[in-house]
């Protein structure tokens, strides 16, 4: 994995070997953000003729997502799974400024930073 971004307790990676397609669609990126040396989010660009196919098959493999505004491409999967492991996602398929994207994160991670700041805060 290669460095690409790096402060106190966040690091950014990228993989030169990963393969940049996903449910057969091209990517155009794959990244990984860690949080104390503990995978955090992946986050993945893709071009604007990808976010369709993504949906697609994203749905097929996770289920049906939450969209909360008709008006908005935005697309939940909020309980993939559950513990340790527990993870959501979130795919805005297209915008008038952003190409498609789909981040895949820990909940597990959020919720002890979420700690984290609330103990610091008191």
């Amino acid at each position: 994995m290669i460095v690409v971004h790096q402060n106190a307790e966040e690091k950014l990676f990228s993989r030169r070997g990963d393969e940049l397609m996903l449910d057969g669609a091209p990517v155009s990126s794959i990244m990984y953000s860690f949080h104390r040396d503990r995978l955090q989010a992946v986050m993945i660009d893709m071009p604007l003729g990808s976010g369709d196919r993504v949906l697609k098959g994203r749905s097929e493999s996770w289920g049906v997502p939450r969209q909360p505004n008709l008006s908005q491409p935005r697309y939940f999967w909020l309980d993939l799974l559950a513990g340790m492991d527990a993870t959501q996602a979130v795919l805005e398929r297209y915008s008038m400024t952003a190409k498609p994207s789909l981040i895949i994160s820990s909940k597990y991670i959020k919720e002890i930073r979420d700690r984290e700041r609330q103990a610091a805060a008191e």
